[in-house]
């Protein structure tokens, strides 16, 4: 991803190109084919490129038009044709990408945002109006953050820039702590008091001193697609997914890469790549196919699976043993991590990628985000049963809980009541039936209860306000992944551009439009992706019961790394801070090295906070010695002045 940074003034004070300079040298790590700088009394504007598509090379950012706005835009565009037409523009015209966005806020002003398909980032300056328009993709693909201080704000599409040139000790927000514990933080926070992302799907616009925050994407206004058969959904769904594939493999004549798991999704992306590939139909000429395999843990290990798929594109891939590199934990102190993941326990896995890839010329990566939860991978049918309650279909309720109930094994009455009735429970109801494993037992337990931790467990609520239930349960587990992306932890990779396919937006929105019973049946999860893709999925493959598992690595990479995990956890932060109980945990990890089960995603939660917090001390940053997260402030509000 290409890096963009801002300073804008609000009381007419010149842009100090000091300071313009500290952001634009602070974001070159994440292009290396230029930096690029523009600066206005009150605006200065820097553009770091990482060139990824033929008409990248011909963008000239900063962009400046001869009404003088100005843009830098982190991004691809998806349907580059459709735009084009709508805009009328000639072949003469700017056609790249950003010039595309830059003629689209022209001619239709910010509404335009909402045509695009693709992934991006943008901060757009109006010379007329004194204005900056901040705004990002729906589905938060490409960073953008921001922070205002005394009368100037600050834009960067990295973390770590945006506080260095703030020129301020970042402060920790107890709130986006307390909730990374247990689950995937809000999209309106980050670990950092007073820096803020912008949105997923969301606009803001700086004037006057002014921030106001709105949403662009309506998902809930599309129009309901009924068809008559299934084949019908299965066509169409088949050919959005091949159309998504088809446009993120967009390419400056490199080779792309993908990785491959052995999942419906990565496979999906593989195949389907491969064959528009052979077909003459893809830009690119090379995919390359790179995946994690297991020596030592044979139960997380995936490779018939990934056979299968390297068997049938007729093309080996890459494999990258990972045994050694679980829990190979580096020191806090060597770099500045911008945020907590899970993915700090892991962190030579993506070192030997991003270096692979950029020692054999390639910088896209793509990976199947997104299938689990646009296809419902879980065999819960709330969302089915919950809208049969609503609409008092009591026949066709009494059919489902007993196909269900016989699916799970489970009385009726236990099948009816939390598929149907527990949807519209408060939270604070629903909390109760959450699964007790989500708190783990070595959270300090006055700390859990006060914080309310149990209910920030829930699925997210619908943001898009959903007629019904059954799209209101859908769009939040949707809302599950988008936390987990717009939090940053996949675009820790500088050089590195990464696309998701299955996130294309038409594709999404087909599946918001469609029937949740074409998703999922009783003994069937996802059933129209595997009926859409019977012809192009290995049959071991698409109809594999489950995905692999984690644990064993975990447990083998906490016994050889057990005193670097001793050392690191001798005197926890996470236990001087109040979040954790010192002598549970230890229990915890000297049990989990042998093997015991427990909630390993949790623990990877607690063990990476303590990395990043001992990161976020020696790099300077301002710990509190007790939470002061609000405990009744467990969602944001999705439309709402931003935070200023």
């Amino acid at each position: 991803m290409s890096g963009i940074g801002t300073i804008f003034s609000f009381d007419d004070a010149p842009v100090s190109k000091e300071r313009l300079q500290l952001l634009s040298e602070s974001l070159s790590a994440r292009g290396s084919d230029g930096i690029f700088s523009f600066c206005a009394a009150t605006v200065g504007m820097c553009f770091s490129a990482l060139h990824t598509t033929r008409e990248s090379w011909s963008e000239k950012q900063p962009l400046i038009t001869a009404d003088g706005n100005v843009l830098v835009m982190d991004g691809i565009l998806f349907n580059r044709e459709e735009l084009i037409d709508l805009l009328r523009l000639a072949p003469d015209d700017d056609r790249t990408d950003a010039g595309i966005v830059s003629a689209g806020l022209r001619k239709h002003g910010a509404g335009f945002l909402a045509k695009i398909a693709g992934d991006f980032a943008i901060v757009h300056y109006d010379r007329r109006s004194n204005s900056l328009l901040l705004a990002r993709d729906p589905f938060g693909m490409r960073q953008l953050y921001y922070h205002q201080q005394r009368d100037e704000l600050l834009v960067a599409s990295d973390l770590a820039a945006l506080i260095k040139v703030a020129g301020r000790p970042a402060e920790l927000d107890q709130e986006y702590i307390c909730t990374y514990l247990v689950t995937v933080p809000e999209v309106g926070r980050t670990p950092y008091r007073g820096f803020y992302p912008v949105q997923p799907g969301h606009l803001i616009l700086a004037r006057n001193r002014q921030l106001t925050t709105s949403r662009f994407w309506h998902p809930e206004s599309i129009k309901e697609i009924v068809y008559q058969t299934d084949s019908e959904y299965e066509e169409h769904c088949r050919h959005l997914m091949t159309e998504g594939v088809r446009q993120c493999l967009r390419t400056d004549d490199r080779p792309i890469w993908s990785t491959l798991s052995g999942g419906l999704d990565s496979s999906t992306v593989v195949c389907l790549a491969h064959k528009l590939i052979r077909s003459g139909k893809a830009e690119t000429r090379e995919l390359q196919s790179v995946s994690i395999v297991f020596d030592e843990a044979r139960s997380a290990d995936e490779r018939r699976f990934i056979r299968a798929v390297e068997e049938q594109v007729g093309h080996a891939g890459i494999h990258l043993s990972d045994d050694s590199y679980w829990l190979a934990i580096p020191s806090p102190e060597s770099a500045f991590l911008r945020v907590p993941t899970p993915l700090l326990c892991v962190p030579g896995r993506q070192d030997r990628i991003r270096e692979l890839m950029i020692e054999q010329g390639a910088r896209v990566l793509l990976n199947g985000l997104g299938g689990d939860q646009i296809f419902w991978n879980m065999p819960i049918p709330s969302p089915q049963m919950s809208t049969q309650l609503l609409n008092l279909e009591f026949t066709a309720l009494h059919q489902a809980t007993k196909a269900w109930s016989r699916a799970f094994k489970q009385p009726y009455l236990h099948t009816l009541w939390k598929m149907s009735f527990l949807p519209f429970m408060p939270d604070v109801v629903k909390a109760l039936f959450q699964p007790k494993l989500l708190i783990p037992e070595w959270l300090d337990r006055d700390f859990a209860r006060r914080m309310r931790l149990r209910e920030r467990t829930l699925e997210p609520r619908d943001p898009y306000g959903f007629d019904g239930p059954g799209k209101q349960i859908q769009s939040g587990v949707f809302q599950q992944l988008i936390r987990m992306i717009a939090s940053g932890e996949f675009a820790e990779r500088d050089g590195i551009e990464w696309r998701a396919p299955l996130l294309y937006r038409p594709l999404v929105e087909f599946a918001f439009a469609i029937p949740f019973e074409q998703k999922l049946r009783p003994g069937e999860i996802r059933s129209l992706m595997r009926r859409a893709l019977r012809n192009d999925l290995p049959e071991r493959v698409l109809h594999r019961p489950g995905k692999g598992e984690i644990s064993e690595a975990m447990h083998k990479g906490l016994l050889r790394q057990s005193s670097t995990i001793d050392q690191l956890l001798a005197d926890p932060l996470v236990c001087s801070l109040g979040y954790v109980d010192r002598e549970r945990l230890r229990s915890a990890v000297s049990l989990a090295k042998h093997g015991a089960k427990l909630n390993v995603g949790a623990l990877l939660n607690t063990i990476s906070l303590e990395i990043w917090l001992q990161s976020f001390r020696h790099h300077g940053g301002i710990l509190n010695s007790t939470s002061n997260a609000n405990a009744g402030s467990i969602l944001p509000l999705l439309s709402q002045p931003a935070n200023a």
